[in-house]
């Protein structure tokens, strides 16, 4: 019977897996479904955890914490060894087995991993040992290089002053007993393989086995030790881990338990902490905690046990110190019952003892009796003692008053003999053992199942209510989607209108966009706007220096022949047009770059634009947009050099300071400084040479970085006073000679002219021309974009024909994609929660399953221009959505062929009613 029941929980948990996993890729498929990956995992961990036939509780603590002691007490068997100090030496399985299947197995560790823990323990202790030793090659072949070897580590223990005095000790001590034990088990050490032995393989029987768990030279070369025991406790795969303590003297063993805290096969923790005893967490304990919480197999199956609460029994301080710390640090973990304090050893045998009486001296003779000759006092016997000589039966019917003179065994014996068994309960019941292993039972053969089922179900939860809304929300989204081409067809056509109205709006805000990134100062037309600047300006500098007065002396002598002189005013006058006419033409040729290059980004851009592209696909044309463009670039550019030809009319005109001595008032030394210049160029006894040098330096300073503040110097007075000393004779020498003087006259002039026309009139003209040119566009545009309807109705027309019957397909095709998915997902959800159901006993249900249906909208059929809503369910096809409601929720299933049938069952008896000329009340209905 038991036998099927458990192949029935089996198969259900197998197709729990198969369920599950389906589940996930079910979510995992919906690639618009974004979970995190550590949902999913944490799922398959909690799944695995629930379903799983073990379930590891592994005994964590320092060493001398009583974690032995504590599973001998659960399990009510001396099972393992227990002593002060590091006892446990290697791992310890405790698993289930009938009464008649009880039996203890050993596993060795092979010669390739006893070498590599050789090999680590030499390498430290190389150092004390010299350079004669092979450190990388022991050799395992030769019995007195071993023997050698193992005296060295007693030599080094000797020296250090025992086995536990410094690490160098502990390291040469579990040398030592390495070799030991490969020595006294050779037989079951083979080379790579790991070598499994029964008691009765190594002639032992089962009570010895402690002796092998025990460190020492046999658990130096075990690998683990496994138990099969007839426990209750250790039914449901319940499987109890004794480890050696995290802190114990040699790193490898206290790094097995680490090791397994991190294992994801670790299903929950029983941390022993030495906090009675100590007063304080130590910094292992401590490290032990952070490693526990950071697994996510134990979540908060963690279960803490305060061992040695007998010694808070006659040490106040300790009691308040731990009052302290479970107040603080472990307050969360009382109040989900998870704290317990116990003192093992009394609590383990005094339900040994409990039945023995005085014939065997209530247990010294058998329980409590040590084998070896010298009779040593068991510690029980001690700790007994004390406790009935403590506080804690203080206020009881027990009034014990002990003896300090006599020996431990005989005050034992007088106290048992006064009070017997109902003493040896009160000391049961304070041991707190019996609380600690009616809670943990409860917990794992009772509590434990049903609660991993329910992390399972709140895990998959949330898996399941996505999938479940995303389902929903697709099903909605399909509902509102046409399932008639022509509906498509009304839809597509309806909006053409307010797609050309949208493309009209955003092709018009782009050209204000743009107008306004040229007045608000773009950088990229700022730059452009600079390169027509500094042409400009470097093209007058160049001017200045190119200009020659006796060309433009000869020039004007030229247009009146009769003449052999010609008024200072002419020569003036033919520099004005010079510079003039020269410089109209670079800021013609800048103007059209200029141009050129806005509107080379602009159209550039506008083709970019999804408003053109959409254009371009309802029409096939683009309304003649980058044509128009290329046009008002053309325009613009004729207005900016009519403008240009206009703007450099007035530099022909000499600014109205020009005759005046403004220029030099500002500067009252400059007709000094000037005169010097003069009286210099009078002397007649300068030579050629000197004079050409003159008119050289004079060229350098007309052409210098600080040409204006020179320039400033300048004045018509001063130039007053050259001609009159010059033009005397009009040769050219006088002419020439001079012509430093009028370059920086003329530029003092054009100068002003151009940086004005740069800086105000011109970019403020090209801003107010591009502004109105592009809204006018824009406008126009506008216009010619949002009456193109019909055009686009009938470009499109057969495009949307064919997304229309594309549309339905991919909307049938979906539908029926979704109906499948949830038709599984509900088959899954119903097999699952089945699951859940019977191991959970029905406390808790998992997951919702979705409604088979969709909402659904009114149709939209195109009639005469208009739209016709609420067709009848006739009217819809044999896949087409119809409305129904379930518990008040309106929503949609496929029809199915009954539907159909029903409905032209319902039609035909109309039709025989009506012919009939009577009235069906249930047909009316």
């Amino acid at each position: 019977m038991f036998l099927k029941v458990d192949n029935n929980m089996t198969k259900q948990k197998n197709t729990l897996n198969i369920h599950v996993d389906e589940l996930i890729k079910l979510a995992r498929g919906e690639s618009s479904l974004q979970l995190p990956n550590d949902v999913y995992a944490k799922t398959f961990l909690s799944l695995k955890k629930a379903t799983s036939p073990r379930f590891e509780i592994v005994f964590a603590g320092a060493f001398s914490a009583g974690k032995s002691m504590l599973i001998n007490a659960l399990l009510e068997r001396e099972l393992l060894y227990s002593s002060e100090g590091h006892a446990t030496g290697t791992e310890c399985y405790i698993e289930y087995a009938e009464p008649e299947q009880q039996r203890i197995e050993l596993t060795f560790l092979t010669i390739t991993e006893i070498r590599e823990e050789v090999n680590s323990l030499l390498i430290g202790l190389q150092d004390l040992m010299g350079e004669d030793w092979d450190y990388t090659q022991p050799d395992f072949d030769n019995p007195n290089y071993l023997e050698k070897l193992r005296n060295e580590c007693q030599k080094i223990i000797s020296t250090e002053g025992g086995a536990r005095k410094s690490d160098i000790a502990k390291k040469a001590d579990a040398l030592k007993l390495l070799l030991e034990g490969f020595k006294d088990n050779k037989e079951w050490i083979y080379p790579d393989k790991n070598a499994v032995r029964s008691m009765n393989d190594l002639k032992l029987v089962f009570n010895e086995a402690a002796t092998y768990a025990r460190r020492g030279s046999n658990s130096a070369v075990l690998k683990r030790i496994n138990y099969f025991f007839n426990h209750h406790l250790l039914q449901r795969g319940n499987v109890i881990v004794d480890l050696p303590g995290i802190d114990a003297p040699v790193e490898k063993d206290a790094q097995l338990t680490y090791n397994k805290i991190e294992d994801s096969e670790t299903s929950a923790v029983i941390c022993v902490l030495k906090i009675a005893s100590e007063g304080e967490i130590t910094t292992e304990e401590t490290q032990l905690l952070e490693k526990i919480r950071k697994n996510p197999g134990i979540r908060d199956r963690v279960f803490f046990v305060f061992n040695r609460i007998d010694e808070t029994w006659y040490k106040r301080e300790l009691a308040t110190r731990l009052s302290e710390l479970m107040n603080s640090e472990f307050a969360e973990e009382e109040n989900r019952k998870r704290v317990y304090k116990t003192s093992a050893l009394l609590g383990f045998y005094g339900s040994q003892i409990k039945h023995t009486s005085k014939e065997n001296r209530f247990g010294l003779d058998t329980i409590l009796k040590n084998n070896n000759d010298k009779p040593i006092t068991h510690q029980f016997v001690y700790d007994f003692n004390s406790y009935c000589a403590s506080d804690k039966l203080r206020n009881t019917e027990f009034e014990i008053v002990t003896n300090n003179r006599k020996e431990a065994d005989e005050t034992y014996l007088n106290i048992l003999e006064m009070y017997g068994e109902s003493l040896i309960d009160q000391l049961i019941d304070d041991s707190g053992v019996k609380e600690f292993r009616e809670c943990i039972t409860s917990y794992f053969i009772e509590e434990k199942h049903r609660e991993l089922f329910e992390y399972l179900t709140d895990d998959l939860s949330v898996i399941c209510r996505h999938l479940k809304e995303h389902y929903e929300k697709f099903s909605h989204d399909l509902s509102r989607q046409p399932s008639k081409p022509e509906a498509i067809k009304a839809q597509k056509f309806a909006s053409l209108k307010t797609d050309l109205q949208n493309i009209a709006d955003s092709f018009k805000e782009d050209m204000f966009k743009e107008a306004l990134k040229v007045s608000e100062g773009n950088q990229i037309f700022k730059k452009d706007f600079d390169i027509l600047k500094s042409k400009m300006l470097s093209k007058l500098e160049e001017l200045l220096n190119g200009f020659f007065l006796w060309d433009a002396y000869e020039s004007a002598r030229r247009i009146h022949r009769q003449y052999i002189t010609v008024p200072l005013l002419s020569v003036l006058g033919e520099a004005f047009y010079y510079l003039t006419s020269q410089l109209e033409d670079v800021l013609a040729q800048e103007c059209e770059n200029l141009v050129a290059s806005f509107f080379e980004r602009l159209i550039n851009q506008v083709y970019k634009r999804d408003y053109y592209k959409k254009l371009k696909r309802l029409l096939g044309n683009d309304v003649e947009i980058a044509e128009s463009l290329n046009k008002m670039k053309c325009e613009i550019t004729k207005i900016l050099k009519e403008y240009a030809h206009q703007e450099c009319e007035y530099y022909l005109r000499e600014d109205p300071e020009f005759y005046t001595d403004s220029y030099s008032k500002n500067f009252p030394n400059s007709h000094e400084s000037n005169s010097e210049v003069l009286e210099d160029e009078d002397e007649e006894d300068e030579d050629e040479d000197e004079d050409e040098e003159y008119v050289e330096n004079e060229d350098e300073l007309a052409t210098s970085p600080n040409l204006l503040e020179i320039n400033k110097k300048v004045g018509i007075y001063q130039f007053r006073e050259v001609l009159q000393q010059t033009f005397k004779d009009y040769t050219k020498e006088s002419i020439e000679s001079v012509q430093p003087v009028v370059r920086q006259l003329l530029q003092l002039d054009f100068q002003n002219k151009v940086e004005k026309t740069i800086q105000e009139t011109f970019y403020h003209t090209f801003n107010s021309i591009l502004n109105a040119n592009l809204q006018k566009l824009a406008d126009k545009k506008y216009q010619e974009i949002i009456r193109q309807d019909e055009l686009a109705r009938n470009h499109l027309k057969r495009e949307i024909e064919k997304e229309a019957d594309k549309k339905v397909k991919e909307r049938n095709d979906n539908v029926q994609e979704l109906s499948k998915k949830i038709k599984r997902y509900n088959e899954l959800i119903k097999s699952i929660n089945s699951c859940l159901k019977d191991e959970s006993s029905g406390d808790k249900m998992l997951l919702l399953e979705v409604i088979e249906e969709f909402n659904q909208t009114k149709e939209e059929l195109p009639e005469n221009g208009k739209f016709l809503q609420g067709k009848s369910v006739d009217e819809h096809s044999s896949t087409d959505p119809i409305e129904k409601s379930v518990d008040g929720n309106t929503s949609i299933i496929m029809k199915s062929e009954s539907v159909q049938d029903v409905n032209l069952q319902q039609k035909v008896e109309k039709k025989r009613i009506n012919k009939a000329g009577g009235f069906n009340p249930k047909a009316s209905k």
